[in-house]
């Protein structure tokens, strides 16, 4: 890890740990199928933090930009060996580059009146035929290219459940915004093409509360591509956006062994036709879904996945999910974020109040630690 601190010339370079010892740790909370197993003692403390104590030990404020597998971890979840948090003794910033610290008064965001929103959420995964022409033909449609999933492969594949915790997610964000300054995206209208309409005119903030999908989900399902230009492009860069997205309305069509609704989308909108869009008048996108901030790592090169996309269409910050997220809890959470982010904090500050406020009410990290936001 090279560590720069204020007035240094070069950075310092410190040892942290073999690769294999961190995956081996990621494997077996996988495995167990509870995540939050990683973060119950202070082993990710004493394998990737110890070794910078000295370093940083009266640093206030730290920006951290992961690499490899440290894409994975939720540092607002590292326990110290005295059973604290890292952000009770550091502040925490997430950057996708060491570049990025150069823009710290553009990313430090007030959440004035001047701020737009659009919000998704309480989406109906089984909207109809009629319902989804109908929602479709309202829009000015910015057709970006969408990949076809074989229907025959997706028949008996398990269906999306309706979150009935998004929609009230939504409504009470909403509430939060003046008339004029929002928009809400409900039921059978959040659909792809709805998401799509945004590109070249988005508000300030997008927010979508849904289902979201990895390359895993994916594999687990058999799921296929049925076009065959796709099938022959295996390109780093492009077949792992195809293979992550985000869950929209009349999804289920597919799992159900129904046909695609012809001129209309599949309901499942890729990281591939995210990267596609202009969203670059967008100052913060909160992907408040399940597994969002997943994708393929690979080495020093990132995740790719929803995280490369959004910051491909021109984003400038996220707030992005780790691990499967529990429905009612992460309401909670999205309230308190802007909440406190409306009440004069920045987008930093206000998720790392929104969280401590969660922790008062639940000890496990699995309910708080789950979003990080990354510039």
């Amino acid at each position: 890890a090279p560590v720069l601190r204020k007035g240094d010339a070069a950075p310092a370079y410190y040892h942290l740990f073999p690769e294999s010892d961190l995956r081996k740790l990621i494997e077996k909370a996988t495995t167990s199928g509870i995540i939050t197993d990683l973060y119950n003692s202070s082993r990710l403390y004493q394998l990737i933090w110890k070794p910078l104590e000295k370093a940083i030990e009266r640093t206030r404020r730290l920006y951290i930009a992961p690499d490899g597998l440290l894409h994975l971890v939720s540092f607002t979840a590292v326990k110290t060996e005295n059973g604290t948090f890292l952000p009770d003794r550091h502040e925490l910033r997430m950057v996708t580059s060491s570049r990025n610290i150069l823009k710290e008064n553009e990313s430090e965001i007030p959440a004035n009146d001047s701020l737009s929103i659009v919000l998704f959420g309480g989406i109906n995964y089984d909207a109809d035929s009629l319902s989804l022409v109908k929602a479709n033909k309202e829009l000015y449609s910015v057709r970006s290219f969408s990949p076809e999933l074989s229907a025959s492969t997706t028949s008996g594949s398990p269906e999306w459940q309706y979150m009935p915790g998004t929609k009230s997610e939504t409504d009470s964000i909403a509430n939060l915004f003046e008339t004029g300054k929002k928009e809400l995206i409900q039921g059978d209208r959040a659909t792809e093409e709805s998401f799509k309409n945004l590109s070249g005119h988005s508000p300030s903030v997008i927010h979508i509360a849904t289902h979201g999908f990895s390359f895993h989900d994916m594999k687990k399902m058999n799921w296929s591509l049925g076009n065959e230009t796709l099938k022959e492009q295996h390109t780093l860069q492009v077949k792992p956006l195809l293979q992550s997205g985000l869950v929209m309305a009349g999804a289920n069509r597919l799992p159900q062994g129904k046909k695609r609704i012809e001129g209309t989308d599949d309901g499942f909108l890729t990281a591939y036709e995210i990267s596609l869009l202009d969203l670059s008048r967008s100052r913060l996108a909160v992907l408040s879904a399940c597994k969002t901030g997943l994708g393929l790592v690979s080495g020093n090169e990132g995740v790719f996945g929803l995280q490369r996309a959004f910051k491909m269409a021109g984003i400038k910050s996220l707030i992005i999910s780790l691990w499967e997220v529990p429905d009612q809890q992460t309401s909670e959470l999205m309230y308190l974020f802007y909440l406190f982010w409306r009440n004069g904090n920045d987008q930093y500050k206000a998720l790392e109040a929104a969280q401590k406020k969660m922790r008062e009410k639940y000890d496990n990290p699995y309910y708080w630690a789950g979003f990080v936001l990354i510039e």
